[in-house]
């Protein structure tokens, strides 16, 4: 197993410039596969999003993404006026210091958009009137993800973590919780 290439120091540092702090650990893992971890953690993070990449024919895809314990969702309003900027307003929030392996997903946010969300980008007039009280826009960010790389049989644990005014107690028990999460996996 591979601990966080971030270290404590390195990490104290990272909270005096950001509110978010990304920790991670990568192991191989042979036998678990994304849907074995879904279902191992589920029972504690019952908002779990698992994003299985798959091929034509069932081909297994390069990544999977397990997103756990949902930090916060973001839908647009019926009201909004800029949806498109009330969401960039919302990832930027998001946003944490630090790198993992797969930094594009720990510290994002998944979610959907709207076929008909179009209208924000283009001038074109909807044909149809909305019948349905869904938003156009639906994102939700995680403080743990597990990203699968199926290619190297490897998965990476990252966390969102949100040092405060003691970082380097919360270093070590994001270090800690990702251990137990990984003991966990295994068993």
């Amino acid at each position: 197993m591979s601990l966080s290439q971030l270290t404590e120091e390195e990490y104290v540092k990272l909270a005096e410039q950001s509110k978010r702090v990304i920790v991670h650990a990568s192991f191989v893992a042979d036998k678990l596969t994304p849907m074995l971890a879904y279902e191992a953690l589920v029972g504690h993070f019952p908002k779990a999003t698992l994003l299985e990449s798959v091929f034509q024919d069932e081909k297994l895809g390069r990544y999977s993404m397990l997103g756990l314990d949902a930090i916060e969702v973001f839908e647009n309003k019926p009201t909004d006026e800029n949806p498109l900027a009330s969401m960039r307003e919302f990832l930027n929030s998001q946003k944490a210091a630090g790198k993992t392996p797969y930094s594009g997903f720990a510290g994002g946010a998944v979610g959907f958009v709207a076929y008909d969300a179009v209208r924000f980008l283009a001038p074109i007039t909807l044909q149809h009137p909305k019948q349905l009280p869904t938003p156009d826009f639906c994102l939700q960010s995680y403080r743990l993800s597990l990203m699968f790389a199926h290619g190297k049989s490897q998965v990476t644990i990252a966390m969102v973590t949100e040092p405060g005014e003691h970082p380097q107690s919360s270093y070590r028990a994001a270090m800690d919780e990702i251990e137990s999460l990984i003991s966990s996996l295994h068993h």
